[in-house]
């Protein structure tokens, strides 16, 4: 059986609808998710699929088609995933859910949708706009702000392949060489793409109510930044006090070091001002000391997403000896910072040691990613010097240790 047709018959059956159905009232059961042996259902019983289908009225590319039937596929930390498997005119799309108020979901702070949802759906239609990479189109997005569906939702196109991650067991040496081949060409064109701000990208006017988002005329811009640092986390209240943008990097650090971008929280910590101050100092020196560029090619501004890569997130397909890539899937908290921070190969989980090592090796072999690695180590420490700053008990010797670079260069967390 065919894996849609597979993952159809299993969520009909849990759904409690034996579909052919057509009609809104097959749709209107809460869906039952189990997870990780939980006993408890995960799904928000506030999504129902006749919402959906409802919502959907209207808002399909062809307005005179029409939604026959939905079918849940997957779920993340913070939205869920359905498969809409058919329209009358045959057609298949996704919608993403966004930020539900389930307790069991990472983060369902009242702020989390349209907090990261707004940056994350102008991030899609940049990258469609401004790179060869295969990212969804974004037909439609909606604020839910009259609660018909229960989330920020998005309607998607929805991209052929599998999951790399599940693909990967499967695959030969040489399907993984070039699997890896095609991630390191898709970080290199996101590597060489140019702003002159730090921060996240938005849309420049409201796209609510918009159709064909990524055939529209809306442009973007690099404002405010989102981060997923710190989650998930309980005790959240609210987002970042002041997420820039920022002009150079100089003011990024400094801003980090004080705290900027740390989420409110019902417990706050106790920072020491005397070392925030040090750490601002030391932001403050010329290049020679601190390292830090704000000028020249390594001072430019490039996308990145901590969770960008994770092969989760990809989707390929293999024919014959063949792997494609054929999307790129999550670009959720992504942000615009200098090239220097972005010089080593990203963490992608439990990918193999010759794997990682070869991804490293191909980015090297272009000269920009490879002064990133090379010179751009103590900028990158400076960085890790501004996170901790606001730790309650801070320690000398981080600063000792920046003074005498010596310090394990990892891929970054993100600002």
């Amino acid at each position: 059986m065919p894996f849609l047709q597979l993952v159809s018959a299993f969520w009909t059956w849990l759904v409690g609808a034996e579909h052919p159905g057509l009609e809104s009232s097959d749709m209107s059961n809460p869906v039952v998710l189990m997870y990780e042996g939980k006993v408890d259902n995960i799904w928000p019983e506030i999504i129902r699929l006749g919402n959906i289908r409802a919502a959907l009225k209207g808002r399909l590319p062809d307005l005179k088609d029409e939604c026959t039937r939905l079918t849940p596929l997957d779920h993340g930390a913070s939205h869920v995933v359905i498969v809409m498997v058919e329209t009358r005119m045959g057609k298949e799309y996704i919608v993403r859910v966004t930020g539900t108020d389930h307790d069991d979901f990472m983060f369902a702070q009242p702020f989390w949708q349209e907090y990261k949802e707004l940056s994350e759906v102008s991030s899609m239609l940049a990258l469609r706009k401004c790179t060869t990479i295969p990212v969804p189109h974004v037909y439609f997005a909606d604020k839910d702000e009259h609660h018909r569906v229960g989330g920020f939702w998005t309607l998607q196109e929805y991209m052929p392949g599998e999951n790399l991650w599940d693909l990967w067991p499967r695959l030969s040496h040489g399907a993984r060489v070039q699997a890896i081949k095609q991630v390191a060409d898709w970080m290199l064109e996101l590597f060489h793409l140019e702003f002159d701000t730090i921060g996240s990208l938005h849309c420049t006017s409201d796209f609510e109510g918009v159709r064909n988002l990524s055939d529209s005329d809306l442009n973007f811009h690099v404002g405010s930044m989102v981060t997923l640092r710190g989650l998930p986390s309980g005790g959240i209240l609210g987002p970042p006090r002041n997420p820039g943008p920022w002009r150079d990097a100089r003011a990024w650090l400094k801003s980090t070091a004080q705290g900027d971008m740390e989420f409110q929280r019902r417990i706050k910590s106790t920072p020491v001002p005397e070392y925030i101050d040090k750490v601002k100092a030391i932001i403050d020196e010329p290049q020679e000391l601190n390292g830090l560029f704000l000028s020249g090619p390594l001072s430019v501004n490039v996308p990145f997403a901590l969770d960008m890569w994770n092969f989760r997130n990809i989707k390929a397909q293999l024919e014959g000896d063949t792997l494609t890539l054929t999307a790129l899937l999550d670009m959720e908290g992504m942000q615009i910072l200098p090239r220097w921070v972005l010089g080593q190969a990203p963490r992608i989980d439990d990918l193999e040691a010759d794997m990682s090592d070869l991804l490293l090796e191909l980015l090297l072999n272009d000269p920009v990613f490879k002064l990133a690695h090379e010179d751009g180590s103590h900028a990158r420490h400076l960085f890790v010097l501004a996170t901790r700053a606001t730790m309650s008990k801070p320690m000398d010797e981080w600063i000792e240790e920046f003074r005498n670079r010596v310090w394990e260069d990892v891929a970054t967390m993100g600002g």
